[in-house]
């Protein structure tokens, strides 16, 4: 067993604790409460733990960190498969396995602008923007090519395999970009034989275009960044 007797009282107390201040919108103190809880459930204790990563994802999305919230919900679903949970999870997701926006064409440019910003970070060795100014340079960038993208495509005509291919066709070149030879650059673009429909090899029972396999949400990539 992962953890003492006493941290097992403990991690029951922090839940208790944080659902008291998410009924009260103190979402900051529960996100907080929430992070520890996690850590200290052992790890067989899969009804318990999946309700925390599931209130977790609840903490995340009010606080605006959708991407971390949406991998909060994917691990409390392989813990603790529901009905309820899954309607969440696929309620929320666009056909990239990214939170859905208000219109598919923005779908299609966080798609585009998260692939791009995903080879640009790779590119660093640090991993991450070391500054605002440096991000919105990158942004701007990005903005322009997806324009580009915009004039010689019909994206709605596309599927989401199609769209995929032509996002990561478009090589942008950055300033300081170091180059990465293609092997070191997976893709996210389903791999052939890869059917939509595939179920994750995780087990969650999701698609695999919507859970190890989705697109991840800039949020996600810009962990550590200024």
């Amino acid at each position: 067993m992962i953890g003492t007797f006493k941290d097992v009282r403990e991690h029951e107390r922090l839940l208790r604790k944080a659902v008291r201040h998410l009924a009260r919108h103190r979402t900051r103190e529960a996100l907080s409460l929430l992070k520890r809880c996690v850590t200290l459930c052992p790890s067989e204790e899969k009804s318990f733990l999946g309700r925390a990563f599931h209130l977790l994802g609840i903490s995340l999305r009010r606080m605006g960190a959708c991407g971390p919230a949406l991998r909060a919900w994917l691990a409390a679903y392989r813990i603790r498969k529901g009905p309820r949970l899954r309607r969440r999870i696929l309620s929320s997701l666009n056909e990239y396995g990214m939170l859905k926006q208000d219109t598919p064409e923005q779908d299609d440019w966080k798609a585009f602008y998260a692939i791009q910003v995903r080879r640009y970070l790779s590119s660093k060795r640090s991993a991450h923007f070391s500054s605002r100014a440096e991000k919105d340079m990158i942004d701007q960038l990005i903005w322009e090519y997806w324009r580009d993208v915009r004039r010689m495509y019909d994206l709605s005509s596309l599927s989401t395999a199609q769209k995929l291919q032509v996002f990561h066709d478009v090589e942008i070149v950055f300033p300081w970009m170091v180059f990465i030879p293609p092997e070191a650059t997976p893709l996210d673009v389903p791999t052939p034989g890869c059917t939509p429909g595939r179920k994750c090899t995780c087990g969650s029972g999701l698609p695999f275009t919507l859970c190890c396999g989705r697109t991840k949400n800039p949020d996600e990539l810009w962990i550590g960044s200024f």
